[in-house]
């Protein structure tokens, strides 16, 4: 499993209409967690502190929305699959 950027957590949220605080309950995280980890946006190595199972948590999270992270070198975002 590729990890997801801070970036994409943030698009993924906006895309789905989805609050931090909706993030963390349905994760099973603390909202702190979720804040924490938003706010390290372009810092590449803060995701590396998180928890994998943490991290783990909130991709589940948005994969049973439809939500599929991306980065393949050029194509770097967030994909929605529609139901």
């Amino acid at each position: 499993m590729n990890l997801p950027s801070a970036q994409q957590i943030i698009a993924a949220r906006a895309l789905l209409g989805v609050s931090q605080t909706e993030l963390a309950d349905g994760a099973g995280v603390s909202l702190s967690t979720v804040r924490r980890l938003e706010a390290t946006a372009g810092e590449p190595s803060a995701l590396t502190t998180m928890r994998v199972s943490t991290m783990v948590s909130i991709v589940d999270f948005f994969t049973g929305r439809g939500v599929e992270f991306r980065d393949e070198g050029e194509k770097f975002g967030v994909l929605i699959h529609r139901k």
